[in-house]
């Protein structure tokens, strides 16, 4: 349970971060393209739905603990695109290209493709722990979730506000790297 808690408060806080920072974020990459900066969110949102109506199919074919770790190593690709979108600007690219922009599209698309079926995978994991005590295990576990995912914006923004929003979403993606590391025996095995 406290693992399944820690992989959902890290996967719940990548969500919010995406939906929240997207628009800001993708405005920052190509001012030009302003009037198209929501379109990270739905981009995020829209993968996100696609990959839950199949997602009985994935947790058919690969597990739920399968699907977890790999779904969390995809989301994490994603934020490193989104940081690599922002830290690559000046260095790869012109600032005022639209390579940012794509990069950051992607990226969010990635987030949303990857944390898809995390959430569902384990609540039927918890559930299936103890049929009898699935309220009560989905409780704790999200217990375990809101004290991970509670502080994310404000570490989120106050890395941002010192440094860039790049290494915010780095962070991001090493964070759902730890979750896949943490999750993977315990996931994974039998």
């Amino acid at each position: 349970m406290l693992v399944l808690g820690v992989v959902l408060g890290v996967c719940i806080a990548a969500e919010v971060t995406a939906q929240m920072w997207s628009a800001r974020f993708l405005q920052q990459q190509a001012s030009q393209w302003a009037a198209l900066a929501g379109a990270g969110a739905a981009l995020f949102a829209g993968c996100q739905a696609a990959l839950r109506l199949g997602g009985d199919r994935l947790r058919q074919r690969l597990g739920d603990g399968r699907l977890i770790v790999a779904s969390l190593v995809l989301a994490a690709a994603g934020f490193g695109v989104v940081a690599l979108a922002d830290l690559g600007a000046g260095m790869l690219w012109a600032a005022t290209s639209p390579a940012g922009f794509l990069l950051g599209l992607a990226g969010f698309a990635l987030v949303g493709l990857g944390t898809a079926c995390v959430v569902p995978c384990a609540f039927a994991l918890l559930a299936g722990m103890v049929p009898a005590l699935a309220a009560e295990a989905l409780g704790r576990a999200s217990l375990v979730a809101g004290a991970v995912r509670l502080p994310a914006p404000a570490l989120v923004g106050a890395v941002a506000a010192a440094g860039a929003d790049g290494l915010a979403f780095a962070g991001l993606a090493l964070a759902l790297l730890a979750a896949a590391a943490l999750a993977r025996r315990p996931l994974l095995r039998g």
